[in-house]
């Protein structure tokens, strides 16, 4: 009997511990259990973290028997609300033992993750689609996913420089398709 009386007494003790929280301490942990996929609601903050510019080097990949070779670009980007994301990539690439110029403009949207795992927290994945212009006068269409990370560098309370990687692969409509695998450094305004 003092076993369950106790048990009993523990039980009701714990559950008085939450009823003593502060407005701010209960804040502070309805934030922590949010997890990885938080609602979406506008910017608390308009102009913060809204807009972002930066530039993009890497490897692309074809499919068959062209080698990979460099490719390098800027990209745009702006957030709505706070995890959708749409921008636009202006890339270019000169094919190894063809010896063709390809120049991508490619649109995307994006969802991006938080939540407190590290690389996690700064991860999105999304869809880009849009003309690949070849220099011999082709343009063809291109779409496919894209996934990455973009890692703060410094404080995030104005502008701040992000380092990350980014990963698609694209669907062309009459050409191979391609993986392309890139560093991207942004500025977020």
């Amino acid at each position: 009997m003092k076993k369950v009386l106790l048990s009993f007494l523990i039980m009701a003790y714990t559950c008085t511990a939450f009823a003593q929280m502060s407005a701010q301490e209960k804040r502070r942990m309805e934030n922590r259990v949010e997890g990885s996929f938080p609602s979406l609601d506008k910017r608390e903050e308009p102009g913060i973290n809204n807009i972002n510019f930066g530039l993009v080097a890497g490897m692309l990949n074809p499919h068959g028997s062209i080698g990979s070779s460099a490719e390098y670009g800027v990209n745009i980007g702006f957030m709505p609300v706070r995890h959708l994301g749409a921008g636009l990539e202006l890339t270019t690439t000169e094919l190894d033992k063809v010896n063709v110029q390809m120049t991508n403009l490619l649109a995307r949207g994006t969802y991006h993750l938080a939540g407190d795992i590290p690389i996690l927290k700064d991860s999105f994945l999304g869809v880009t689609g849009g003309p690949i212009f070849i220099e011999d006068g082709d343009t063809e269409w291109a779409i496919g996913p894209i996934v990455g990370f973009d890692i703060p560098l410094q404080n995030q309370s104005s502008g701040y420089l992000t380092l990350g990687l980014q990963a698609r692969y694209l669907l062309i409509s009459d050409a191979d398709d391609t993986f392309s695998a890139a560093a991207a450094l942004k500025y977020w305004y």
